[in-house]
């Protein structure tokens, strides 16, 4: 079989190591490949009898490459932008580690200073947000409501991040979400070094000093009713309630989760996690890898992980419940249980195919036969329970987030 033909198309380094006296110094290209920023996929391929051949030299880790500095005289240009703009609508356009905490404080300083707006793309790996942090506005995934937000703009700096575009082709609808009008600046991409850039475009313009003005404050919103109905606005509310502070939530909700952004932008400091394309599945064993990294780490037990996962979503990877069982993971999982596959159906009415037929709607359900999360969750060894109020929903919460190890709320909705 052609192993390295099937593995080129989703990886950006493949190597095959014949010799087991040289796995040690193949293994140690891997990850320095793996490291190349923004982030790439490395394949090593072993043949079977490097297994139990005699190994070489031990090989000490290779130091992983640096990201590219972005050039003063780039630095020099979106400066130049922001201040010869006056009155015009500008933004920041964040994406890629442009998302994450040290970043946004350097964004809060430019934006105070000059009075531009701070966004960031819709698809943005990590987010660190809540009370204490630099707020920016998530760009919609609704085509409708991103040209909406975008309408005003003049200008966009680009930090990390492209050019706003909808995430699928609609008969009727823009592609390019900002106006034709827009002039983007960058001023860097996602192999750059984002951080060094924002210092340096904040000493350009003469705003180290300005302390950033768009901190969020902690205000939670009032509780659902208690007996209320699990829907997305009321859900969001309940949300920001339940977020531990420091926690990580690992967002694929998808078509439940779209009005999240605005209830939990005040709750307790977390960190947020995306979906970054279009294959679903990855909320589970996402969360495995984070709750595992946070444990090697020894932060396991003050920073809970918290998955929003859509009950399609979820049956891609459900294995995963097994390990979180098996390694005893601190992840709380929350399954947004509306028994279909809610997002193809959006996606469906979007290109104007009118009212599925029975087939259609057939393939876009699952609730011939209805899934049962608790069952499957014990029998991955996983405790959970089913609710169908906020009330439920949130006394459900304040179980698993009392009790060490995975847990599972099966939500319907």
């Amino acid at each position: 079989s052609d192993i390295e033909g099937i593995a080129r198309p989703m990886s950006h380094w493949v190597h095959t190591c014949p010799r087991s006296q040289d796995i040690a110094r193949a293994g140690a290209l891997a990850v320095q490949a793996a490291r190349q920023a923004p982030g790439q996929i490395a394949t090593l391929i072993l043949p079977a009898d490097t297994a139990w051949g005699e190994g070489g030299e031990v090989v000490p880790a290779l130091q992983a490459p640096v990201r590219n500095r972005v050039p003063a005289s780039q630095i020099g240009a979106i400066a130049q932008l922001l201040k010869s703009k006056g009155q015009s609508k500008t933004a920041l356009l964040l994406g890629g580690m442009a998302g994450q905490e040290q970043c946004l404080e350097w964004a809060g300083r430019i934006a105070t200073h000059t009075g531009c707006d701070l966004l960031c793309e819709y698809s943005v790996a990590k987010l660190d947000r809540g009370a204490g942090r630099v707020q920016v506005r998530r760009i919609p995934y609704s085509v409708d409501l991103a040209v909406k937000l975008l309408a005003d703009y003049e200008n966009i700096v680009l930090v990390g991040a492209r050019e706003p575009v909808a995430f699928f082709a609609y008969p009727g609808k823009p592609s390019l979400l900002a106006p034709s009008s827009c002039v983007f600046g960058k001023l860097g991409g996602l192999e750059d070094d984002l951080q060094t850039a924002l210092i340096d475009l904040a000493n350009a313009l003469g705003a180290e000093h300005t302390e950033p003005t768009q901190r969020a404050e902690l205000k939670l919103p009032p509780l659902p009713a208690a007996d209320a109905p699990i829907e997305p606005m009321g859900l969001g509310q309940l949300l920001a309630n339940c977020i531990p502070a420091n926690a990580v939530v690992i967002d694929e909700a998808i078509s439940s989760g779209r009005g999240f952004d605005v209830p939990t932008s005040q709750a307790p400091a977390h960190t947020w996690l995306n979906i970054m394309g279009g294959a679903i599945g990855f909320g589970l064993p996402g969360s495995v890898g984070v709750a595992i990294g946070l444990q090697s780490m020894g932060q396991d037990q003050s920073r809970p992980v918290l998955v929003l996962e859509g009950d399609g979503s979820g049956m891609y990877t459900l294995q995963s419940l097994w390990t979180m069982a098996r390694e005893q993971l601190n992840i709380k999982v929350l399954i947004l249980a509306n028994h279909s596959y809610n997002i193809l159906q959006g996606e469906l009415k979007n290109v104007g195919a009118g009212e599925p037929g029975v087939n259609a709607r057939s393939m876009l359900t699952l609730n011939s036969p209805q899934l049962n999360w608790v069952q499957l969750a014990n029998g991955h060894g996983v405790p959970a329970e089913r609710v169908s109020t906020l009330g439920e929903l949130h006394q459900a919460f304040q179980t698993a987030l009392a009790k060490p190890g995975p847990y599972l709320i099966e939500a319907v909705m």
